[in-house]
């Protein structure tokens, strides 16, 4: 589920995996007595994602869990279930945190058994990723909330240019390529809250943003030349808001003429949005997140046979 449009994602779990492993540098050690979790994503071998283990081994040991690293997957999911289920048959563990899981489906007969044994899982996505009709016993899934996303990205677009008086103004839309995750729902909401709250402002032109950031300032750079009045600019990653920006001003043009807006977070964009180069960018708070699963994975494990619950990544905008 997250084979495209990882990237941003993986940035900001990187940047939280170090920020949560240097935070609790007084947490319990490996070996300490306590509930065992293991961390089993789709691959240790993405930095980010070993990152976020030494997070989660930070802070989970911080709260009494024995946290252990599920042997690597290395992109297969087959390789993952066996792993996974050898731990639960085995009796080593009394949960797990799946992030970025290969292939949900796989993962539904293992997760039934861990119910058997009351053993608990969060695992990315929505139950009908994984086959289930309605939330279940012991496992816990977790998503971004794309919906929310767009909409609030809509919202900003709509007061940057209506501040701008530019309410009657145009918009160049930077779209997903097809089958990043989320991108109906973002791209939905995005233009559906720009429609309420701005509804003469008009998508003028819409460009594909995908690649690296170079790559995204020249998409960018010819729809500003092609369409030359429409100060709106709306990104959906990091990479794609900052490549607007380096458009803007090899365009010899100022960014802080412009309603930027962009999605992810990481620190170049947060750092752009507090030089006025960028509008709005709406930061996924993979810290608070973190912190969350594994609150809940405690909580889990004290009542198995208890449903388990819907988490949304936090989300803030930051301007």
């Amino acid at each position: 589920m997250f084979a495209k449009g990882t990237k941003r994602v993986l940035t900001g779990i990187a940047s939280v995996g170090l920020i949560a492993a240097t935070s609790f540098t007084s947490a319990a050690p490996a070996s300490a007595a306590g509930d065992t979790v293991a961390f089993s994503p789709m691959s240790f071998q993405i930095p980010a994602l070993a990152g976020m283990f030494e997070g989660f081994k930070g802070y989970g040991g911080s709260q009494g869990l024995n946290v252990i690293q599920a042997p690597d997957a290395n992109f297969d999911p087959t390789k993952q279930k066996q792993d996974l289920e050898s731990l639960i048959t085995n009796g080593t563990i009394k949960g797990w945190w799946s992030l970025a899981a290969g292939d949900p489906q796989v993962l539904k007969s293992t997760l039934q058994k861990a119910q058997e044994k009351g053993i608990v899982a969060v695992v990315n996505g929505v139950p009908k990723d994984y086959g289930f009709s309605g939330m279940q016993p012991g496992i816990t899934f977790a998503r971004i909330n794309y919906e929310y996303e767009g909409k609030q990205m809509g919202l900003e677009m709509a007061r940057c240019m209506n501040s701008l008086k530019q309410s009657s103004g145009t918009v160049i839309f930077g779209a997903n390529p097809a089958g990043t995750a989320g991108k109906a729902e973002m791209e939905g909401e995005f233009k559906a809250a720009l429609a309420k709250y701005a509804p003469k402002v008009k998508i003028v032109r819409s460009v594909l943003l995908t690649g690296d950031r170079a790559k995204q300032q020249t998409a960018v750079r010819s729809a500003i030349q092609a369409s030359p009045k429409a100060i709106g600019i709306v990104a959906f990653t990091d990479e794609g808001a900052l490549g607007a920006v380096s458009a803007v001003k090899a365009a010899g043009k100022k960014p802080a003429n412009y309603c930027i807006v962009g999605a992810g977070g990481g620190d170049e964009a947060i750092a752009a949005v507090k030089a006025n180069n960028i509008h709005a960018v709406a930061k996924l708070n993979f810290e608070a997140d973190l912190k969350q699963t594994v609150d809940t994975l405690i909580a889990m494990i004290k009542n198995p046979k208890a449903n388990g619950k819907q988490l949304s990544v936090p989300l803030t905008i930051v301007k």
